[in-house]
């Protein structure tokens, strides 16, 4: 008998039906781009803020007063990116049924259509998300966002003008992972960013240091308590909390020092599947880079026209479907038009830590 062939007369059992479906990490778009603007244009103006230090001048009594010109951001106008992705749900594939279900006791092909419609939108607004999430920590890490089509051309790109030195590679000797590398010398490196990059050019103070996997584990030696070469028993006194827990899928926290004026630790590890590499499947956060940035500063998430004449003005994303005419398919296409930025872009510094990739 072939194997899947019943025989209705004999009992048996079924393991029940399990949809393994991943998960949807959004950390970073969730903590540190929670704004998010609504616009009925293809092109956006945003303010790209950068703080300076003046200090006013002196005049004489008998003079008239210095004049002060505006000054502290650039007004530039940005182009939304397009993402439009469907699927087709085929009527033809519902005259079965599912699995679980009994040839007596089935699921109706209308009704498992319906399913399969609600179902197709979840995981085109899974793939949505991943996308932002990795606009996102592209924006941060890079200053710089590059969308490309399936075939892997650039067809988009949104600069936001980060400082060369805002996003430095390490000296090896500075690296994470070097063995010359010490818990003193880590923390008085990290000290230096905020206080010369950070507190000095963007004016504020980071509330996270965001570490990819191998640049995670290369803190976690040098900080570690256990170790006698890092710690010499330094946690128990009070210094912050360190109580590693997982926060949510991927995000590993680690805790606050005061070394670095209470920043968040966190290690983030979550994955995708790369449409431009044969679908490997990778870190969405560059595993040897440290990203310190505000959860305080101005970072945006902006919508523009949808290209779609129901689409209503002023909306994220816009869900639609469609039949061909003879009803045996139905389209489910979701569209989008976001640009991610990072308006404060001075609050942001990323280097590469490690010397692994």
């Amino acid at each position: 008998m072939a194997d899947n062939k019943i025989d209705m007369y004999s009992t048996r059992a079924m393991q029940e039906y399990v949809s393994n479906e991943p998960g949807v990490a959004r950390f970073i778009r969730e903590t540190f781009f929670k704004q998010s603007f609504l616009y009925d244009t293809d092109k956006i103006d945003v303010d790209i803020v950068s703080k300076g230090r003046p200090i006013a001048c002196m005049v004489k009594r008998y003079e008239d007063g210095n004049l002060v010109e505006d000054s502290g951001f650039e007004t530039r106008s940005v182009e939304t990116g397009y993402m439009n992705e469907f699927k087709i749900i085929e009527i033809g594939k519902y005259m079965k049924r599912k699995p679980g279900e009994t040839a007596y006791n089935y699921t109706s092909p209308g009704v498992q259509a319906q399913q399969a419609t609600a179902e197709s939108f979840k995981e085109l607004t899974d793939r949505f998300n991943r996308a932002e999430e990795l606009m996102c920590i592209q924006a941060l890490t890079e200053g710089v966002f590059v969308g490309r089509n399936k075939e892997g051309t650039a067809i988009y790109s949104a600069d936001f003008r980060m400082r060369p030195e805002h996003k430095p590679t390490l000296v090896p000797s500075d690296m994470f992972d070097s063995a010359t590398m010490d818990k003193n010398r880590l923390m008085e490196m990290i000290r230096g960013w905020i206080t010369n990059y950070l507190q000095k050019n963007g004016g504020k103070m980071p509330t996270h240091l965001i570490l990819g996997g191998n640049a995670f584990n290369a803190f976690l030696r040098h900080v570690d308590p256990d170790n006698k070469r890092s710690g010499h028993q330094c946690f128990t006194v009070v210094r912050g909390t360190v109580t590693p827990r997982m926060e949510e899928m991927g995000v590993f926290f680690l805790g606050t020092f005061p070394e670095l004026a209470n920043v968040q630790v966190v290690g983030y590890n979550e994955w995708y599947d790369d449409p431009f590499d044969n679908g490997i499947t990778k870190s969405v956060f560059p595993t040897n880079k440290a990203l310190l940035c505000c959860a305080n500063a101005k970072y945006t998430r902006n919508y523009g026209r949808i290209d779609h004449n129901e689409a209503p003005d002023f909306i994220d994303r816009f869900p639609y479907t469609w039949q061909t005419a003879n009803r045996k398919r139905t389209m489910a296409q979701f569209e989008s038009a976001p640009v991610i930025v990072p308006n404060e872009i001075d609050t942001v510094f990323c280097a590469t830590v490690t010397q692994g990739v």
